[in-house]
């Protein structure tokens, strides 16, 4: 899809935990019990500031290189089987079906970003609402299409790359995602649903302009720097 004819951007790319679904609190406690079951210790307050993070990073960044040489597929696992088992409580955030209206409607091609694994993307939309998903999203990204997910740019690259998009702008929640789309070359704009202070938001993106939430960001869509 190509740029509209006064620059504006052509994509706007999702993130879906803690920005659409609201899942950051659920992740941690899966963390934590995954860890637990291998005999380490990690504070919760640590394993939310790692939330955003794909599972491949996330491990040694919150436990360190010897953690996840001797554990890390099998607290991805862990953590996995954990995470299913608290899906029931995990509800859709104000507006995140409002927001992919909004943005198709404005003509913009719309692409889910998620370092979740491609099922519990599945799981996500069904949470969000399929007929909306299949109506307004015109491409998906996990980490199951990259080598690294965030906060390396891959993730935001290669969702731009499926769309054709020249001029992609992101949407998340953490400070990792703010920094996978700089790492990726694009903007970004920031929700404050996933539990980030604005300090830690603002520490990677200074200048992106932030939003309690989705609906918060749809009402403000048409004056918002992203679609600058």
């Amino acid at each position: 899809m190509p740029t509209t004819s006064n620059g504006r951007p052509d994509a706007v790319l999702l993130d879906v935990d803690g920005t659409l679904v609201d899942s950051n609190y659920q992740h941690v406690v899966a963390w934590a019990r995954a860890f637990t079951g291998v005999g380490v210790d990690v504070p919760a307050a640590r394993l939310h500031r790692a939330v955003g993070m794909g599972g491949d990073q996330l491990v040694g960044s919150v436990a360190g290189d010897d953690v996840e040489r001797a554990h890390g597929d099998a607290l991805r696992e862990a953590w996995k089987r954990e995470y299913l088992a608290l899906l029931d409580r995990v509800p859709v955030l104000p507006g995140a079906a409002d927001l992919l209206r909004a943005c198709h409607d404005r003509g913009l091609a719309v692409v889910l970003a998620s370092s979740s694994t491609s099922d519990l993307l599945e799981r996500h939309t069904a949470i969000i609402g399929q007929d909306v998903v299949e109506a307004t999203v015109s491409a998906v990204t996990t980490a199951d299409d990259v080598e690294a997910s965030k906060p390396a740019g891959d993730l935001f690259a290669v969702a731009a790359r499926k769309v054709g998009a020249r001029r992609a702008v992101a949407v998340g929640d953490s400070p990792w995602d703010a920094r996978s789309a700089h790492a990726a070359g694009m903007g970004v704009a920031l929700v404050r649903s996933g539990g980030f202070c604005d300090d830690l938001l603002r520490a990677e993106a200074p200048e992106a302009p932030l939003y309690d939430d989705a609906a918060d960001l749809v009402a403000r869509l048409d004056a918002s720097p992203l679609l600058d």
